[in-house]
């Protein structure tokens, strides 16, 4: 059974660490953190912290590899601090992160490869990628949702994009996976 701490922002918890050396005491074989990797990428001190903890998986937003796609997704250049994340990941042996882009149709869907090229060139700490279309959380309308949201059945994603994993050698392939409305 897995465990992963998510909404909202789970690193504005003080308690967090804590939580993780919990999940693993009661029983969880793997305990992972989603996370905008703001506080991961200021502070290798705390990356060392969540893998000591016995974090071991990290989901965090990457919605593209250029200054730009974070300017129009999220309004400011996020794109360096993604980067120290990484960084700072490979430092403290943190290697089991999850690049999770949040794809929007017209805006960064042109980043998909680049995200993947990305994903490819840091296996020693990027496990995969988890690609999930845009979804309704009260920023934009239904309409606005509709237009930009991409799911499994429009093909954007193709498995020639799949790539061979060194790391693991249990998995034979680098899989993309979509969350859907149902």
């Amino acid at each position: 059974v897995l465990l992963q701490f998510a909404g909202g922002e789970p690193t504005m918890r003080d308690d967090l660490f804590d939580l993780i050396r919990k999940g693993h005491e009661v029983g969880f074989i793997e305990v992972m953190l989603s996370t905008n990797g703001v506080k991961l990428g200021k502070s290798v001190e705390y990356c060392r912290k969540l893998k000591n903890a016995g974090l071991d998986a990290v989901y965090l937003q990457f919605d593209g590899c250029t200054p730009e796609t974070y300017k129009k997704i999220r309004g400011v250049n996020l794109w360096p601090l993604k980067q120290k994340v990484i960084e700072n990941c490979r430092e403290v042996g943190l290697s089991g992160v999850m690049l999770v882009p949040t794809v929007c149709k017209g805006i960064n869907d042109h980043e998909i490869g680049n995200i993947m090229d990305y994903a490819k060139e840091n296996t020693d700490v990027v496990a995969g990628v988890v690609f999930q279309p845009v979804s309704l959380c009260g920023r934009i309308s239904y309409e606005e949702l509709m237009d930009m949201r991409y799911t499994t059945s429009d093909g954007r994603i193709k498995s020639g994009i799949w790539f061979k994993i060194k790391k693991y050698p249990n998995q034979q392939n680098c899989s993309v996976v979509l969350t859907l409305k149902v």
